[in-house]
């Protein structure tokens, strides 16, 4: 058996050399030697080409509070008595009601909050401060468990049977670290972070973890955490309350962020202990990019939704530059469409590569969600975006102004006639003079460009 296994292994260590070997096959020669290596006992690293790794197409990190609180493990740090614990509820009521936590939005899902410094009437009263009315989605538990006698596991087992937890609190830290470690401080901070970051990894999960700063004033938010730099290291984020000024009422929150840009904001603790902002703030929603969106009203036009939709890199950065005046340069397709490649999955098109005999092509094609863009709406300084919607969700945005009849009718007799001199606009009150319609041209190539060149010179 081992002979037959060596075999095949130089038989594929012979074909691995073949000249002009398609780089989509090596992912998968990979594969098959892989196997053939874990049969024969022999040990390897996981590894991932830079080349493979740029085209591959990965879920962009996920936040449960947006803007906030990301996947992975962050420390929530601050001076005794400054407010963490009622930071932390709060923020795990919002997160279990589904609604805004301060100024960020948030994802609903299930929290499991260890409090084990806090008992049910504590609890309790503090709830009654922060709602109104029961809900559901927080849990509570108080029992103490440390690194390497059990939590991690009973974790686990507890993640696994309740999958639509994506929020754990540990309140505080110091409650669930081994009681005996080593003189190295660094190595048992980083050691136990390490640990809890695993998790978060594993189970897609946020972890929020409770601790204090250091006694003085520390500018550097990261340093101002107590104990070793193994802490802050070993954490993909830090939340850290710092306390007011004198003359001061509100405290400054402070974010530092493997996944997110580093902020300071001021907030504000009530009586109740509820924290709130002590000034308005906005958080920008997130827009799909002009270049997804200009490669979906490409799509659109010119392939008169049939599917799929073969093109090269440099014939669609042609194309966008030429009809859209989007530019878009060659090289950057491809690290455009695989870094916003969920984006354009919201938009109804999902792509994919092909090595074809003229060479590497993008291969679009529409997903289930697809829905064709009903209007593009055009800027001054030449940008767009575009409006996809149903008569059902347009009157529902729009009050009672258009009906599912009068948008159906609409949209038919708004169809651009490439013979006019003028595109037709629709006269209905939806609509402001820089919207147009924007259907499939009949014959595509020659259509396109007279359509969007009538579109940009409005």
């Amino acid at each position: 058996m081992t002979e037959i296994i060596r075999e095949a292994a130089v038989f594929y260590d012979a074909n691995d050399n073949r000249a002009g070997e398609e780089k989509d096959d090596r992912f998968e020669r990979e594969q098959r030697r892989a196997l053939l290596e874990e049969a024969m006992g022999i040990k390897r690293f996981n590894t991932i080409s830079s080349d493979i790794l740029f085209e591959k197409q990965l879920e962009k990190r996920k936040f449960i509070v947006e803007g906030l609180l990301p996947e992975g493990l962050t420390v929530l740090s601050g001076d005794p008595k400054a407010g963490k614990s009622f930071f932390a509820l709060n923020l795990s009521v919002s997160i279990a009601k589904g609604v805004p936590f301060l100024c960020f939005p948030t994802v609903k899902s299930e929290v499991l909050y260890f409090s084990f410094e806090d008992d049910e009437k504590r609890l309790q009263q503090r709830l009654f401060e922060m709602s109104d009315n029961t809900f559901s989605g927080l849990t509570f538990s108080n029992d103490v468990m440390r690194l390497g006698e059990g939590f991690i596991e009973t974790l686990e087992d507890y993640l696994q049977k309740n999958p639509c937890t994506k929020l754990v609190v540990v309140d505080t830290l110091n409650y669930i670290r081994p009681e005996k470690q080593g003189t190295n401080m660094y190595k048992n901070d980083y050691d136990d972070m390490i640990k809890l970051h695993r998790l978060t990894m594993q189970y897609g999960i946020a972890m929020l973890i409770i601790h204090h700063n250091k006694k003085g004033d520390e500018e550097d938010p990261l340093r101002s955490i107590s104990g070793s730099m193994g802490i802050s290291g070993g954490v993909d984020n830090a939340i850290v309350i710092d306390k007011p000024k004198k003359g001061e009422k509100a405290s400054t929150l402070k974010v530092v962020g493997r996944d997110m840009p580093t902020f300071e904001m001021k907030i504000i603790q009530g009586d109740n202990g509820v924290w709130t902002l002590a000034e308005e703030k906005t958080v920008d929603e997130k827009k799909i990019s002009i270049e997804i969106q200009a490669v979906y009203i490409f799509f659109c036009l010119v392939n008169e939704y049939k599917d799929p939709l073969k093109i090269s890199p440099t014939d669609l950065s042609n194309a966008l530059n030429e009809r859209l005046s989007i530019c878009v340069p060659p090289t950057m397709i491809k690290k455009k469409l695989t870094a916003e490649h969920e984006d354009l999955e919201l938009l109804g098109l999902r792509f994919d590569y092909e090595r074809t005999k003229q060479g590497r092509k993008l291969v679009f094609r529409r997903n289930e969600n697809f829905r064709n863009p009903k209007y593009v709406h055009l800027y001054e300084d030449g940008l767009f975006y575009v409006e996809v919607f149903s008569p059902e969700e347009f009157e529902n945005l729009y009050g009672d102004r258009v009906t599912g009849e009068t948008d159906s009718e609409n949209i038919s007799s708004s169809t651009v006639n490439p013979d006019d001199p003028d595109v037709a606009v629709t006269d209905d009150s939806r609509c402001e003079s820089n919207c147009q319609p924007v259907t499939a041209c009949q014959s595509a190539v020659e259509d396109v460009s007279n359509i969007v060149q009538r579109m940009t010179d409005i």
